[in-house]
């Protein structure tokens, strides 16, 4: 379906859609925020920034792609961890820090290991799906998702799969 040049970038996907995901998670570390402390912030993403490049200088060589997709990653964690630090420090959120570091260490692996298998489509699709249905059993678990809330959900689901399914029927 694509050029091989622009198949080969399929291996930099995982690590890019980690570093959106990660680079996006500050709204849950308002601390530096609430207590308006913009040179901290200011701080840390030029830290960011400076840790990327070097990043960059050291993995591009090594992995190509791939391995400029990894330094966005670690950098945009190492960014994350920053605000979650400084903004604790600053103004103090009692997290439950065990079930959201577990879901973390799970989306991470999921990842991973999603990023660097290639089956034939069904397959793959198949197996996704069954990682999908793992990690949301392992939310429930850990305590982040309700079951009341994988009702609501799966009732949401079920309501747009067959509008959408109703619409393809009438056309």
């Amino acid at each position: 379906m694509a050029t091989p040049v622009y198949a080969a970038a399929q291996s930099a996907i995982p690590a890019l859609a980690l570093s959106a995901i990660l680079s996006k998670m500050y709204d849950f570390a308002p601390g530096l925020f609430i207590a308006k402390r913009t040179m901290i912030i200011a701080i840390i993403n030029i830290g960011a920034a400076v840790l990327v490049v070097l990043l960059n200088f050291l993995f591009i060589p090594l992995w190509g792609i791939s391995g400029a997709a990894w330094a966005t990653c670690v950098s945009s964690a190492a960014t994350m961890g920053a605000y979650v630090a400084a903004g604790q420090f600053l103004y103090r959120i009692p997290y439950d820090t065990k079930p959201i570091l577990l879901s973390a260490a799970l989306a991470i692996a999921i990842v991973i290991v999603t990023g660097h298998l290639y089956y034939p489509l069904g397959v793959e699709l198949a197996v996704k799906s069954c990682l999908l249905i793992v990690s949301a059993i392992m939310f429930v678990r850990f305590g982040l998702i309700s079951m009341d809330e994988v009702r609501r959900g799966v009732s949401k689901f079920k309501f747009w799969i067959f509008r959408i399914w109703g619409l393809r029927i009438s056309c």
